[in-house]
């Protein structure tokens, strides 16, 4: 490892140990820290069909249970002294199901009135488990957070064991949905759709040990019911050609937040304009204008190209608190994130997708993206300010990709080669603000193999590589704001496979 001095405004330097080489995919940590991810899916679709309309019944489950540990020892290095060499953990259980039921019907008439019509209900219980471990055996939490709150002239850590959080959250949703479009002439369409929807939340959350003490239980509510509307305009002036234009507003439901500490939090909670504690979020929604083009050349060569600009209210974004701290001070004790609503953006893009039939046996699929995500607010607090590009997203995205039909001892066979590129990435306003990002997120290129076969019977295997160059690209970095390592979520490493798949 190697040491990067962080400088603090008006305190001193305070050294941040960052690892030597991320292209290595190595962790600083002295836990084997990880996550585990188990995911249950299942679906039943049953259809009746009727003279003038098909019913159409769609119930799905989806399980899952999701462990991440994570090693919190470094966080106390800026306060103990101590070298980021003892375990320090946090275990993380994440046990969310989602029910849904979904009826759709659907007309059956060819005439120039097509229409559709649903209800939707869908429940989603979760259940997660926050364990705080020290393993040292220097009681090293205990001592951090007794040096934090002597800096911030705070209460001292309780005593009792490190910390234990459980929580429940539930989120119930009705809606009911449809569609009528209407060919004005055998040319022109227009159709409208729209949602409806009321959603209830609710979260409770217990905490035991000085860790989470100060924060105390709580119950919160949040509510949302939201009309969403769109408007489709097409014409085809030829069976290969087709004009479109799109209005769509969506929508993103709140959600609760949980309560932080305020005698941890105070100064945070304050430069976020939140004194009295977060609240739930409200929703952001969005306006989505979109014209397109969809082409088909001499039955050989399909081309779809589209533009579109997206207004965005009062966007969620997630903040790392320990970013709003009092610059005088060195170390912030509200080592939290949350959810804020950080105001309004503007998306501008376009898209351009291309598939050709160079030969019988030769196709070649290429698309490419251009995408400018900007905040049309300033939110200085956490590091946002207007015009300033929103992170998480790639300016250009590319693809092209080549696939080679042919038999194999009378069996339909391929083999593909794929090539995609990521361009930059911006990382979160309130990330890196106190020490140098270590590495750049996004532009990086990925090259993929897949070479199947049908072995009869509705049996198909395939063999693939991916990443085959083993290139290295990092797809999102986090800081904690200065308190910690950095992590990086990089591409997945060259990997090797097969799928078997079967039709019955």
């Amino acid at each position: 490892t190697w040491v990067v001095p962080r400088t603090v405004p008006n305190s001193t330097p305070v050294p941040v140990l960052y690892p030597s080489d991320f292209r290595e995919y190595e962790q600083i940590n002295p836990v084997d820290a990880g996550n585990d991810d188990e995911i249950l899916l299942a679906n039943l679709l049953l259809e009746w069909n009727f003279d003038f309309a098909t019913l159409t019944s769609s119930t799905s489950y989806w399980d899952r249970t999701e462990t991440l540990q994570t090693d919190l020892g470094v966080l106390a290095f800026p306060t103990t002294g101590v070298s980021g060499t003892f375990p320090v953990v946090v275990n993380r259980d994440d046990m969310p199901k989602s029910y849904i039921q979904e009826f759709r019907l659907t007309s059956n008439d060819d005439g120039r009135l097509s229409w559709l019509a649903g209800l939707f209900w869908q429940r989603i219980p979760q259940d997660y488990r926050v364990e705080v471990t020290d393993l040292s055996g220097l009681d090293i939490l205990r001592t951090d957070r007794t040096v934090r709150a002597a800096i911030n002239n705070t209460p001292p850590p309780p005593a009792g064991p490190v910390g234990l959080q459980i929580g429940t959250f539930e989120d119930t949703q009705y809606a009911v949905f449809g569609e009528i479009a209407y060919d004005v002439t055998p040319k022109f369409n227009a159709a409208f759709s729209f949602r409806w929807f009321d959603l209830q939340q609710e979260s409770e959350l217990i905490n035991t040990g000085f860790f989470f003490a100060t924060q105390g239980n709580s119950f919160r509510e949040n509510s949302a019911s939201e009309f969403t509307p769109k408007l489709n305009l097409s014409y085809r002036p030829t069976d290969d050609l087709l004009f479109y234009a799109t209005a769509a507003e969506g929508f993103r439901t709140g959600i609760t937040n949980r309560a932080l500490p305020l005698d941890l939090c105070a100064r945070e909670l304050a430069n976020a304009g939140f004194p009295g504690g977060v609240p739930p979020t409200e929703a952001d929604t969005l306006w989505n204008y979109e014209l397109g083009a969809k082409m088909t050349l001499a039955d050989r060569v399909s081309l779809n190209a589209a533009v579109y600009r997206i207004d965005w209210s009062d966007l969620q974004a997630q903040v790392f608190m320990s970013a709003l701290k009092d610059p005088n001070v060195a170390v912030s004790q509200c080592t939290f994130e949350t959810i804020f609503n950080v105001g309004d953006a503007q998306i501008d893009g376009a898209e351009l997708e291309l598939a050709a039939k160079l030969s019988e046996n030769l196709r070649v699929d290429a698309a490419l993206a251009w995408t400018d995500a900007r905040y049309k607010d300033t939110y200085a607090q956490i590091g946002i300010f207007r015009d300033q590009r929103i992170e998480g997203v790639a300016d250009f995205t590319g693809f092209l990709g080549l696939q080679y039909d042919f038999p194999v001892f009378g069996r339909q066979s391929f083999a593909r080669l794929d090539w995609a590129y990521t361009g930059a990435i911006e990382p979160r306003g309130t990330d890196f603000r106190l020490q140098a990002q270590p590495t750049g997120i996004g532009e990086f290129h990925q090259l993929n193999a897949r070479i199947g076969a049908s072995l009869g019977a509705g049996v198909r295997l395939e063999l693939w590589i991916e990443n085959l160059t083993n290139e290295f690209g990092v797809t999102r970095a986090i800081d904690l704001a200065g308190d910690g390592l950095p992590t990086m979520f990089t591409i997945r490493p060259r990997t090797a496979g097969a799928t078997v798949r079967v039709d019955f």
